[in-house]
């Protein structure tokens, strides 16, 4: 069975505990605890462990180009369109999902969905109605099964960008 891993932080109170009591060289305190004399000396030093170092930010695939896809996004092109261009005008060698994220991140305001409602308007005879769905209002209601043979008007929506029978 392995040890189980503790916080820095207790370590730390660990370390200098045993130090403080029981008087223990840092010798022993590294195989006590099973650390390298470096955080041995860390505890002692100090009461917590120093913060991590922030990691530099990673350049990406869009780096290059940023500037162009913004000035796009603000003239109101779609990303298929955004993608087109760089690759014919720019050549860029670029993927179209990067492009895609990128512009779905920085579009202003909340996403619309289109949901599909299906009518049932005679036997054998359905009629479709797309609507356009603010993401922020609620969604539509859940799917309730078409009457089997009845002749009545009944109704079926369906999950986003789907058609059903």
């Amino acid at each position: 069975m392995s040890p189980k891993k503790i916080d820095k932080k207790e370590l730390y109170r660990r370390i200098r505990h045993d130090a403080e009591r029981e008087a223990l060289s840092m010798r022993a305190l590294e195989k006590r605890h099973n650390v390298s004399w470096r955080t041995v000396r860390a505890a002692l030093d100090g009461p917590e462990p120093r913060p991590r170092k922030p990691l530099p930010r990673r350049p990406t695939t869009i780096d290059p180009v940023q500037h162009l896809v913004d000035s796009m996004v603000e003239a109101g092109h779609r990303p298929t369109e955004i993608w087109a261009k760089l690759m014919d005008e720019h050549e860029t060698s670029i993927s179209y999902g990067v492009i895609r994220r990128y512009v779905q991140d920085r579009a202003p305001g909340p996403r619309q969905r289109s949901y599909v409602t299906t009518n049932q308007v005679g036997p054998g005879t359905l009629s479709l109605e797309v609507n356009e769905a603010n993401e922020q209002t609620a969604p539509p209601p859940p799917p309730t099964e078409l009457a089997g043979g009845s002749s009545g008007s009944s109704e079926r929506t369906l999950s986003p960008l789907s058609l059903g029978s």
